[in-house]
């Protein structure tokens, strides 16, 4: 295992905001009211952000046809509908490895504290990223001639 989480794919780093304290005051005041709008928009400002952080962290930007999720190595599209197409593509062990990832986080941990979790699968989420990765990969693959 490395002695960095994520080293080889530092875009599989959460990106800031994701948790609700970074939400505009507004929104989430206006959510705790009985207002049944303002709760309908921080769901939805709470989902678009949950599925971005784990199509970002699953890399599911390499199961993505689109060029611009390719390119960037991560969700640039609608991160709802890529979560929700490609999100079941990915092992269940390695996304049950996300969810424990993302937990950590909500609770308050670092990702560094959250990553060392004893409970965290971190190994398998780190082969499927490197995974991903080598399949993402423009260099050819090097054939080795066929001894005669």
């Amino acid at each position: 295992m490395n002695d960095r989480p994520n080293a080889i794919l530092p875009s599989a780093r959460p990106q800031e905001g994701l948790a609700p304290d970074a939400l505009p005051p507004a929104l989430l005041d206006n959510a705790l009211a009985a207002d049944r709008a303002a709760r309908r928009r921080l769901h939805a400002v709470m989902t678009r952000k949950m599925c971005r952080w784990n199509s970002n962290i699953l890399a599911l930007w390499g199961l993505c046809p689109r060029a611009a999720c390719r390119r960037a190595r991560q969700c640039r599209g609608n991160a709802v509908d890529c979560f929700r197409r490609y999100g079941p593509l990915v092992p269940q062990h390695v996304r049950d490895a996300a969810e424990l990832l993302y937990l950590g986080i909500l609770e308050g941990l670092t990702f560094e504290q959250a990553w060392a979790n004893p409970e965290q699968d971190a190994e398998a989420l780190n082969e499927w990223l490197v995974t991903v990765e080598r399949a993402n990969d423009p260099r050819p693959i090097a054939r080795v001639p066929p001894q005669s």
